[in-house]
């Protein structure tokens, strides 16, 4: 393949990825994409996800509250795949904020002390110092 890749070829591994990446005293878990399977996730507790926010999310039931449940309520909820990335940037995109405003209340009432951060375009979001260091104790080793 050759950049810049279509979305055609972006679709070609027939499943959908997730990464925990450990950063700095952080754990954040990133998926590709709406849905998991819950013993792939068994024993996580992350502090930072990015949550797949489109609307076939609706079609997994209460996806929101078991996915907060099953990460055991993150700090930080990051949506991701809520916006028309096949439209160009800057392009009107209405009706995927307002989707995307319903996906926020349904963090919030799983998870109340979640905090819901919605990314802007090309602007960085500094991450707190984890509880851990913060409190003088170090991390569990896995």
């Amino acid at each position: 393949m050759k950049a810049p890749l279509t979305l055609q070829q972006m679709h070609p591994e027939g499943g959908t990825l997730a990464y925990l990446v450990r950063f700095q005293g952080h754990q954040i878990l990133v998926f590709g994409g709406m849905n998991y399977i819950e013993r792939e996730i068994e024993g996580l507790a992350p502090d930072v996800v990015l949550v797949g926010a489109a609307a076939s999310r609706k079609e997994i039931y209460d996806y929101s509250g078991r996915l907060m449940r099953d990460l055991h309520f993150p700090a930080l909820v990051l949506p991701t795949h809520w916006d028309n990335f096949t439209a160009p940037y800057g392009a009107s995109q209405q009706s995927s904020i307002d989707a995307l405003r319903f996906f926020v209340k349904e963090i919030s009432a799983a998870s109340p002390r979640t905090k819901v951060i919605v990314p802007k375009y090309f602007e960085p979001i500094p991450l707190a110092m984890p509880a851990s260091e913060a409190s003088g104790k170090t991390p569990e080793k896995k």
